[in-house]
């Protein structure tokens, strides 16, 4: 009688931590942030991008699968040290929907802002967004990014660009 107690004492413990994890990985940033999965920060969505392109206008499609801080930004093929800043004089409009329901929007036309990343992943960001709602995860978005006003002193400069959506970290 004893045995069979444990056993659906250890059963339900089982139980308990497996929804106790699907639970806190759909919810936690703290939670992934320790216990990381190998896929956290991977690329979600990417494609190649030019700003020197008018009118350029790319749509991706993602999923998020974790919550917390993600972002939009562009690699490029010939980068410059972390931290120094680009210059630049292109417009991008960039929107994030679920079908016809806007969720996040910007216009970038600052140019002031900094590389980060190393030799193989320098880039900037353009816009940051969280996704806070277990809703929106594992639920399909589409990403439109478009070239408003180009710059090929851009594109001569810092080479060849690729556009990523990610995860980032959660500070």
């Amino acid at each position: 009688m004893s045995q069979i107690r444990n056993g659906i004492l250890i059963i339900i413990i089982i139980i308990f931590v497996v929804v106790a994890h699907s639970h806190f990985r759909k919810t936690s940033t703290t939670y992934n942030y320790i216990f990381s999965p190998s896929d956290l920060y991977h690329h979600l969505s990417e494609a190649n991008f030019d700003l020197s392109e008018t009118g350029l206008s790319k749509s991706l499609e993602i999923t998020h699968k974790y919550p917390g801080n993600h972002r939009v930004a562009i690699l490029v093929e010939k980068p410059v040290g972390p931290g120094v800043p680009y210059n630049s004089d292109f417009i991008v409009k960039i929107s994030i929907s679920n079908g016809n329901n806007i969720l996040f929007e910007r216009t970038v036309s600052d140019s002031n802002a900094w590389f980060h990343g190393g030799k193989e992943n320098s880039g900037f960001t353009l816009i940051n967004y969280i996704i806070s709602n277990e809703l929106l995860l594992g639920v399909p978005l589409s990403a439109k990014i478009k070239v408003i006003e180009s710059s090929t002193e851009f594109t001569r400069k810092y080479g060849n660009q690729r556009i990523i959506i990610n995860k980032t970290l959660d500070e």
